[in-house]
């Protein structure tokens, strides 16, 4: 997701910033190898996702 920062409203910039740490997650998850910090990357993967789509539809429905 591509945006225009200096034009870019608040919500669409914390959009941004969730994507940005949904991957970062995403990454963490993939390089993690024992067992508790693969249950922490499994609750930050699932955390950074549900904020993601949770700020989606507030855009969508013009919040």
């Amino acid at each position: 997701m591509m945006i225009n920062r200096q034009n870019a409203s608040p919500l669409d910039k914390e959009i941004a910033e969730a994507l940005q740490k949904w991957r970062a997650a995403a990454d963490y998850y993939e390089s993690a190898k024992d067992g508790d910090l693969v249950d922490y990357a499994i609750y930050e993967l699932e955390a950074a996702r549900r904020r993601y789509t949770y700020l989606l539809k507030l855009k969508r429905s013009g919040a």
